[in-house]
């Protein structure tokens, strides 16, 4: 699982140049039906161990965000893309 980075506090000078998710990490335990207790390394100490089910995302959600490219356009029998 990973973890959104948005409510951490990072070194980088610009938000656009952090991390978007921080992880993978290792769920300990489900305590409650919206929070999961995670195993975070010794570096993230000052962290609570326990997020909300909305601070969290899996690993297929962040690879399911990637875009096809579009489909092939055919002109006068030779194949062009269209880069919008």
């Amino acid at each position: 699982m990973f973890i959104l980075a948005k409510f951490i506090k990072s070194t980088w000078s610009t938000k656009k140049l952090a991390e978007k998710y921080l992880g993978p990490f290792e769920v300990i335990e489900k305590p409650g039906t919206h929070s999961y207790l995670i195993k975070l390394p010794n570096h993230l100490h000052a962290i609570y161990l326990v997020f909300h089910i909305s601070q969290i995302v899996s690993l297929s959600n962040i690879l399911n965000h990637i875009n096809p490219l579009p489909p092939p356009i055919e002109i006068n029998s030779s194949l062009e893309f269209e880069i919008a």
